[in-house]
């Protein structure tokens, strides 16, 4: 870019000249995209979500262990489902000692 005036006064307008390069530079428009990839992380259902039947002890107590921090084994344990205006299913653990 060049700039050229007549050396008269402040005031009078200055001729530029474009480059049409730097034209087609502000013209040109930044597009970021964007996506989102899901992957499915755990593909085994929930224990309580599945039949009694098809569960063993082991995968019982490796789920009490691991949702109370527990080092021993439960005592007893009660998988059920209630049906009725609500419908749920349910896993009842009793440990071996008090808790306190």
């Amino acid at each position: 870019v060049s700039t050229q005036s007549t050396g008269e006064d402040e005031e009078t307008p200055k001729i530029e000249d474009v480059d049409e390069e730097k034209e087609k530079e502000k013209t040109k428009k930044k597009i970021t995209e964007k996506y989102n990839e899901l992957e499915e992380l755990n593909k085994t259902n929930p224990i309580w979500t599945r039949s009694p039947a098809d569960i063993t002890e082991e995968e019982y107590g490796s789920f009490y262990n691991s949702l109370t921090n527990d080092w021993e084994n439960h005592l007893a344990v009660k998988h059920f489902s209630g049906e009725g205006q609500l419908e749920f299913r349910a896993l009842i653990f009793a440990p071996i000692r008090a808790p306190f």
